[in-house]
């Protein structure tokens, strides 16, 4: 069993609050939350090395990326839902707040994926990666996978703490399309799996024929193609040709104003810069105002919050973490071979980095 292996964290003592002096929430209050909702889903495994990367520097300013990228995302959201109408269009100042939006993003992708880049090829945490950040000849596939795989749910609830525990289930996506690509997403999966329930529920009981069933089975892509695949965070700092020139295939109009939908990026650059050092969502609010053990204001309960425990649960159990591998039976081997089931993306990406 999984649970039982050498160099797997279960049962261990959370990580409480400390209850000093401090009178405003602080980043390690969020990830002391965080780890603990971490430790309640059992269907994760984390391993020991894991509690020395949440306590180093390099996770704190990756962190600190990927939030800003949160709430440049939920600002650009906003500006997309508000409801626009329908004889007019949108005004000069709509335009460019929303071209500024999406500029924002951009920005806060591409620092969000320098910081990645580090984590990735383990500068500083030699011992935590993979390859022993270059000095090994051989790759510990199954430690990286189960690493980066309590990563990305400590991202994601990590981001859902701090901004009041809103909107679990969209953060998820977005954090999985982030560092993942599509195929290794279990947010994405959740989502088709529960659209191919109610297709199945919609349709007649009957006979279908082949050309049908494969409308509504799509083809997966090739596993070669897999494996040659990026995760958006790392194509939008090192892009290839093709996927550099995207923006010719964009549709355009000839009366469009290419001064409404440009913006000073440079200004950009220096504000959100600036900003990583700046607090978000809850961070610095009073602590007297929220419970200490999960940072919930006093007297008051998120309406989602349940049905988020419940989604990320789902999620969970989908994701490549708990594909019901036994971690003694690799732990024998040495981690020297990759499982032929499952390819782990961190571990192609920081291989790719490697050898460049």
């Amino acid at each position: 069993m999984m649970g039982n292996a050498p160099g797997i964290m279960r049962g261990s003592p959370r990580l409480g609050l400390k209850q000093g002096q401090r009178e405003h929430i602080t980043v390690e209050d969020v990830k002391s939350v965080a780890f603990n909702l971490l430790q309640e889903n059992e269907s994760l495994s984390i391993p020991l090395c894991f509690t020395t990367v949440m306590r180093s520097q390099q996770l704190n300013n990756f962190l600190s990326a990927l939030l800003l990228y949160v709430s440049c995302y939920f600002e650009k959201e906003a500006l997309e839902r508000k409801p626009k109408p329908l004889m007019s269009e949108q005004s000069v100042t709509e335009r460019k707040a929303v071209a500024e939006a999406c500029a924002k993003v951009e920005i806060a992708r591409k620092q969000l994926a320098l910081k990645y880049s580090i984590l990735v090829l383990g500068l500083g945490m030699s011992q935590q990666h993979h390859m022993a950040c270059g000095k090994s000849r051989v790759s510990s596939t199954y430690k990286d996978r189960q690493l980066f795989e309590c990563l990305y749910n400590f991202c994601a609830y990590v981001a859902w703490v701090t901004f009041r525990r809103k909107d679990l289930k969209g953060i998820q996506e977005e954090v999985g399309r982030l560092l993942r690509s599509d195929t290794f997403n279990p947010a994405i999966r959740v989502r088709q799996a529960s659209e191919e329930q109610s297709k199945k529920k919609s349709t007649v009981k009957g006979k279908v024929c082949p050309p049908e069933r494969r409308k509504r089975n799509p083809k997966r892509p090739a596993i070669k193609s897999i494996i040659n695949q990026r995760s958006p965070v790392i194509v939008s700092l090192l892009p290839s040709p093709k996927e550099k020139s995207q923006y010719l295939f964009k549709p355009h109009r000839l009366d469009q104003d290419k001064t409404i939908d440009s913006c000073d990026i440079e200004a950009l650059v220096d504000e959100l810069s600036a900003a990583l050092s700046s607090n978000f969502g809850i961070i610095g609010e009073p602590l007297s105002q929220y419970s200490m053990q999960t940072l919930v204001p006093c007297g008051a309960e998120p309406e989602d919050e349940e049905e988020d425990e419940q989604e990320s649960k789902l999620t969970s159990k989908m994701s490549l973490g708990s594909r019901g591998l036994s971690s003694s039976q690799n732990d024998s081997q040495g981690n020297v071979s990759r499982p032929r089931t499952v390819v782990s993306r961190t571990t192609t990406e920081g291989f790719c980095s490697d050898t460049e």
